[in-house]
């Protein structure tokens, strides 16, 4: 059996915030965004400040339940704050513009 293909598949939500990240020279911001089945991106959100990291158990804390468990009652956040710059902020919207479809 033969197979004929043509044309490329559809873009993805993955492959869009892959370009978004390349186009703005920083990775990792927080983006949501929806597509539609023929590739079209329809909606996008983006967060210009956001934290990494989490929260560590505070050993003195700690207490034994009932089943003999450890239970933690405090944990330390170990948070680190990043935003995007203005310029960062100006080159999401202008790829916004070049690739989000009109309603």
């Amino acid at each position: 059996m033969a197979t004929i293909e043509a044309g490329s598949a559809p873009k993805t939500s993955q492959e869009y915030i892959n370009e978004l990240y390349e186009f703005t020279g920083v990775e990792g911001f927080p983006v949501s965004l929806q597509v539609a089945n023929d590739g079209k991106l329809l909606n996008i959100s983006v967060e210009t400040e956001w934290k990494t990291g989490g929260t560590t158990p505070v050993e003195e804390t700690s207490v034994i339940n009932e089943n003999g468990e450890k239970i933690y009652t405090e944990y330390a956040e170990n948070y680190e704050e990043h935003s995007l710059s203005n310029n960062e902020i100006a080159k999401v919207n202008e790829y916004i513009a070049l690739n989000l479809e009109d309603s």
